[in-house]
């Protein structure tokens, strides 16, 4: 009797131990609640190792990503408001008095006020976020790391031409440009660069922030460039 207990329990055990694999197998891959609503949306990347996707398959792309690898966000609700990224300030998000899917006309100084998950939520390739998701995992960092040294990227091609050109800043190599951390504050450029490659090359060694109106030169041009535009508008 006792042998037949032992017998019993071994075989119970071994059944149990086997079952929840043979069941988790078949259970199909979880899938974010974002798809819930943007299930018809592209893949990221349509070309991966082993497919080639025309659409999402189980809520990735053809690497793997899913939609909060890159935008942040709550994957597990299906309710909107819980599942996006709230605004600091969801009234001023909103166009024509309306809140559409739409950003405003001009967002610059609205997202450096905006917490960085925001920022990620709405464009996760914002130089302000992009460490934490194109470049993290070694995917595109050195491409986020030329990007946000980029002229096209600050700029210092258009201030230093016209400050230096209308006698408001006396060198003629650029020295300010638009760059901003992580928190949405100016921050300056650094890099290392010799003489030979910023004769040659046009390699600058920093950027400064472009200064605040009220402590630039009291004759600066660009004031009254400023000052014109806004009387033509009015005219």
């Amino acid at each position: 009797m006792t042998r037949f207990i032992r017998i019993h329990f071994f075989i119970v055990t071994a059944v149990f131990l086997v079952w929840p694999l043979s069941v988790l197998s078949q259970v199909p891959a979880k899938v974010e609640g974002c798809v819930q609503c943007h299930g018809q949306i592209e893949p990221m990347h349509r070309y991966g190792p082993t497919d080639t996707l025309e659409k999402l398959k189980d809520g990735k792309d053809a690497v793997g990503l899913s939609c909060t690898s890159c935008h942040g966000g709550n994957p597990v609700s299906r309710v909107k408001d819980e599942a996006h990224v709230r605004a600091r300030f969801p009234s001023e998000w909103r166009r024509d008095g309306k809140y559409t899917g739409a950003n405003p006309e001009r967002s610059n100084t609205l997202l450096a006020r905006e917490s960085w998950e925001f920022v990620r939520f709405v464009n996760p390739g914002d130089l302000r976020v992009v460490g934490k998701t194109c470049a993290s995992s070694a995917c595109h960092e050195i491409e986020s790391k030329n990007a946000s040294r980029s002229m096209m990227t600050h700029g210092a091609m258009l201030w230093g031409a016209a400050l230096y050109n209308n006698g408001s800043f006396h060198l003629k190599d650029p020295r300010f440009g638009e760059s901003y951390s992580e928190s949405g504050a100016p921050q300056t450029l650094l890099q290392a660069s010799t003489d030979e490659q910023r004769r040659v090359k046009g390699l600058l060694s920093l950027l400064d922030p472009i200064p605040r109106w009220e402590i630039s030169q009291p004759g600066n041009v660009l004031r009254v460039i400023r000052s014109s535009r806004r009387m033509w508008r009015a005219a």
